[in-house]
C-alpha cells in the first residue's frame, strides 16, 4: 500500500511539469478601487498576445523627452499619465495550464493524467504522447528568453486592458529556492517575475497664436 501511494504521489507530482504560465495583478493609481482593478485583471486574462501588440515597451529608459526620477514622470514634449502598476504571478504547473505559445499542448496533455495514474506512472515512461508534456524550466538561454517574452506579453495585456499605450518595465526578477533547514539557496530560476508601470503618453499640442 505504501508503494502504491508513493507511485501515485510521484505520478501526480509529474503532472506539474508544464512550462511557466503567468497572469497579472493590476493596481490602479490614485483612489483605491479594488473592483476596477479586478475588472482590468479579468479583461487582461481574456486578451491574447496578438491583441496587445500595439503596446510599446521600454526597459531602463523611456522615449527621448520623458524623464523619470524613480517616482514621477515629466516631459516638455508629452502628456504623461500614470494609469497604474502591474506585476506578474506564476500560475499552474498542471498539464492543461500551458502558456499561450504552447496552447496546442492543452488538448493533448490532459488525457495523459488518468492514463498515468491507472498505470502507476508507467505511461510516462513508454508513451511518446506524454513526453512532449514533460516541460521543465531551467536557465538555458532559450528558456530564459522565452520566460522573459511571456512576462513582457503578460504585462502588455494588462496595459491594454487598463487603456494605456506604453509599458515601462521596472523590474525583471528571479526565484530563489532555499533550503529551510540551512537557509542556503539550492537553485535559482531567472526571469520568473516582472513589474511595470502602465502609462498613457500623448504628444502635447502646440498652441497656435493668431496674428
Amino acid at each position: 500500500m505504501k508503494l502504491l501511494i508513493s507511485l501515485i504521489s510521484i505520478t501526480l507530482f509529474c503532472t506539474g511539469c508544464a512550462s511557466a504560465k503567468f497572469t497579472s495583478t493590476f493596481e490602479i493609481t490614485g483612489k483605491f478601487d479594488p473592483e476596477q482593478s479586478e475588472r482590468i485583471e479579468k479583461q487582461a486574462e481574456e486578451l491574447s498576445w496578438e491583441d496587445a501588440k500595439t503596446i510599446d515597451v521600454y526597459i531602463g529608459e523611456l522615449p527621448e523627452g520623458i524623464i523619470w526620477n524613480g517616482q514621477t514622470f515629466s516631459s516638455d514634449k508629452y502628456i504623461v499619465d500614470v494609469i497604474g502598476k502591474s506585476h506578474t504571478n506564476t500560475t499552474g504547473g498542471i498539464y492543461w495550464n500551458y502558456p499561450e505559445d504552447e496552447k496546442w499542448r492543452n488538448r493533448l496533455c490532459p488525457v495523459n493524467i488518468p492514463l498515468a495514474i491507472a498505470t502507476l506512472g508507467v505511461w510516462y515512461i513508454f508513451s511518446p504522447t506524454s513526453w512532449v508534456c514533460m516541460r521543465g524550466e531551467d536557465n538555458s538561454v532559450e528558456r530564459t528568453n522565452a520566460r522573459k517574452l511571456r512576462l513582457v506579453n503578460t504585462l502588455k495585456k494588462s496595459a491594454l486592458a487598463a487603456k494605456g499605450n506604453v509599458l515601462f518595465i521596472t523590474s525583471l526578477g528571479r526565484t530563489d529556492y532555499v533550503n529551510t533547514h540551512t537557509n542556503e539557496t539550492v537553485r535559482s530560476l531567472d526571469m520568473t517575475n516582472a513589474e511595470g508601470i502602465i502609462l498613457s503618453i500623448k504628444p502635447k499640442v502646440k498652441e497656435q497664436v493668431s496674428i
